[in-house]
């Protein structure tokens, strides 16, 4: 048994025939989703969050869902007011609206007081905003991106990853960056740092999980997004402290045990 790859070649005084097309749209629409096969729901790359004084805006970007990849080709946006309660920024994608010749899904931005997500959705951020505070997106260092009012929180952002659920890549680089400023980091600290700077995609919760393990965690079940980002923070700041004592008491074989 055999199949056949073909690729279209178009010039002047051709015919373009209908074999030519089904080959054209496997090209354009199946052959790139077969290089995210395995991976999860979410964002695969794009879809950069930005506010104004009162709507929050998705640029575009590309998603994973269900095994299919969608391209958002034009920014979307919703307006936010404060509430000073938790309200989830989802990215809602409908169900097909078009024909037997074209495929239409519509992509919307909502806000919503459900931290579950429904059928179709995947989280950007939460926030809680007071009265009279301005919504903010940037960040004056790690720590910051867990800040409870007014802030923009990626923690949980909902992004696609080899094997299914990644972090914000936002979030591993922050963290990669500031270990890396560090005088006398661990070696191995800074080539997994090294290597998330360098990703152009999310790395999954299993990878940070295990990288945590190895810096002398003992990680009862698996960790949520918040679990994991608090774990990142704890190591930032055990680094910060002073790397020789932290290296001093993995020597020893003390361990810190994480309870998400």
């Amino acid at each position: 048994m055999s199949t056949y790859y073909r690729r279209p070649r178009f010039s002047s005084g051709k015919l373009l025939r209908n074999e030519h097309l089904v080959a054209l749209e496997w090209q354009s629409f199946d052959f790139p989703a077969l290089l995210f096969d395995g991976w999860g729901n979410g964002v695969i790359s794009g879809c950069r969050l930005s506010t104004t004084m009162d709507t929050v805006s998705m640029g575009p970007g590309v998603v994973c869902f269900e095994g299919v990849l969608y391209g958002v080709q034009e920014p979307v946006s919703v307006e936010y007011y404060p509430t000073d309660e938790t309200r989830y920024l989802k990215l809602y994608i409908g169900s097909n609206e078009g024909n037997e010749a074209c495929d239409t899904r519509r992509f919307t931005l909502k806000l919503s007081e459900q931290e579950q997500l429904g059928s179709g959705e995947l989280e950007l951020c939460r926030f809680r905003l007071q009265p009279g505070a301005y919504l903010r997106c940037n960040y004056t260092d790690f720590r910051d991106r867990q800040t409870l009012y007014d802030t923009l929180n990626i923690i949980h952002s909902t992004y696609s990853a080899h094997g299914g659920d990644g972090l914000n890549p936002a979030i591993t680089r922050a963290y990669a960056e500031e270990i890396l400023r560090i005088g006398g980091v661990p070696d191995f600290d800074a080539a997994i740092c090294i290597g998330w700077l360098n990703a152009n995609d999310a790395i999954s919760e299993q990878v940070v999980q295990s990288y945590l393990e190895h810096v002398g965690y003992i990680v009862n079940g698996t960790l949520s997004k918040q679990g994991l980002f608090e774990a990142l923070l704890t190591r930032l700041e055990e680094l910060e402290v002073g790397s020789g004592q932290k290296q001093k008491c993995m020597r020893a074989g003390r361990k810190r045990i994480l309870v998400d």
